[in-house]
């Protein structure tokens, strides 16, 4: 059992002696928790919901082309915005270091370590 940051409690001691199996825990850092908090509430607004037009997250073919441009491209249609994506994707509140974690998230552009 992969326990994601809740900690091994009840529920989860129960399963263990039941099924004789073992839990292993991760918990994620804060960063992780505050970029999911961002993602949840600005990017998958538009990204996960196909009726909008937006690439999707999870779906390579629809950042191929937009990943091929690199990640300073996408940055900058981030924050202008682009066609009918708001600038900076609805996350005023993100800083720039928060919109290039975002972008690697949704496009799944991968980025050489810096």
């Amino acid at each position: 059992i992969l326990d994601f940051g809740c900690g091994a409690g009840g529920p989860e001691r129960a399963i263990v002696k039941e099924f004789d199996v073992w839990i292993t825990g991760i918990e994620p850092d804060r960063m992780q928790v505050e970029l999911g908090k961002l993602l949840s509430s600005n990017c998958v607004q538009c990204h996960a919901r196909p009726e909008t037009g937006a690439p999707l997250m999870g779906n390579p073919p629809d950042w191929k082309v937009r990943n091929e441009q690199g990640m300073d491209r996408l940055l900058v249609n981030t924050v202008l915005g682009l066609r009918g994506m708001p600038p900076l994707g609805y996350c005023s509140a993100c800083t720039e270091q928060d919109l290039r974690e975002l972008i690697k998230a949704v496009s799944g552009i991968e980025v050489a370590a810096e």
